[in-house]
């Protein structure tokens, strides 16, 4: 059967895709929560955490101050977002589990021009700065990231950090984000495009917000079909990169659970398309609407799972 009758099929069976959803941070993020074994979280200033299997899931939200309250060189984005990730750096410091693994940021207006820079900038330099001033290099050890825009008031992120170090993984298909040109904002995102930490028995891949581009540059704008088979390509050649780290087959893509964000709702069923078309049968799709980081791109997917464990040492 060819991809094309294989696509035409799965628009017909569209009911079995899970509906979508609003912007639902703490389901992306739970299976990562999971991890710790922890059922009840505790406070450490005004973070929630949970602990276990050498692993702290946390969760804060931040308010964006109004100029009397903070910084008033600073947009108020940009400053919330250095307070956010210095109090994750404080926390995991204080705690015992100093490498960043996972984070997942959610932030209102993502794409809104502000103070002069578009809003998911704006992140971008609190959020380096923040890195800088805890001691934290800029373009190695990075965690796997994922930056969304939705409904919420508040700048909303959760985070993964380990006591042991894993290790971040680049895309041979994608400049790295920590390089891109300046024509993306005045600091480029810090983050890696994938993080391999090894956990009990297996090894956990984390695949960053993936999306259509190529080096550093958006792909086929206006056509959902089309950047889905592009980050279904970017998906597959990180599998393939964190097997090669780990110098066996341990991967497999029907192995990972998926959230796929959708700029307009309207495109589901033809998203829904191309990854039945690709994995058929996979159950493990959680679609949500959410802005993307960048205006022109219609689609973001990230994975995680769990395999048997190689070697996932630094």
């Amino acid at each position: 059967m060819g991809l094309d009758e294989r696509r035409a099929m799965t628009r017909e069976s569209a009911a079995e895709v899970p509906e979508l959803t609003t912007l639902a941070p703490e389901r992306a993020w739970r299976p990562a929560l999971q991890l710790t074994g922890c059922a009840q979280p505790h406070t450490w200033e005004a973070l929630q955490c949970w602990e276990g299997n050498g692993l702290l899931f946390g969760a804060l939200s931040q308010e964006e101050h109004p100029r009397a309250m903070r910084d008033a060189r600073k947009p108020a984005l940009e400053d919330a977002a250095e307070a956010a990730f210095r109090a994750i750096f404080r926390c995991i410091d204080a705690k015992g589990y100093p490498h960043l693994v996972r984070v997942w940021s959610y932030l209102p207006r993502i794409n809104v021009l502000e103070s002069g820079l578009e809003r998911y900038r704006q992140f971008n330099i609190g959020r380096q700065d923040a890195f800088a001033a805890s001691g934290r290099s800029l373009t190695e050890h990075l965690p796997a990231a994922s930056a969304l825009g939705g409904q919420t008031q508040r700048l909303q992120i959760g985070f993964l950090a380990a006591r042991a170090p894993g290790r971040s993984l680049e895309s041979p298909r994608q400049v790295s984000a920590f390089r891109y040109p300046e024509d993306y904002g005045p600091r480029s995102p810090t983050f890696a495009r994938a993080a391999l930490i090894a956990h009990q028995d297996d090894a956990a891949l984390f695949i960053s917000g993936t999306a259509a581009i190529l080096g550093h540059r958006s792909l086929h704008p206006g056509d959902a079909s089309a950047q889905t088979r592009e980050t279904i390509v970017n998906l597959r050649t990180m599998i393939a990169e964190a097997n090669r780290i780990q110098g066996t087959q341990t991967f497999v893509a029907k192995g990972l659970e998926y959230v796929i964000y959708l700029r307009e709702p309207a495109d589901q069923s033809t998203v829904a398309a191309e990854l039945q078309a690709w994995l058929p049968g996979h159950t493990h799709w959680h679609f949500m609407q959410a802005d993307i980081c960048r205006r022109e791109l219609l689609i973001e997917i990230e994975a995680m799972g769990l395999a048997r464990l190689e070697d996932v040492r630094p």
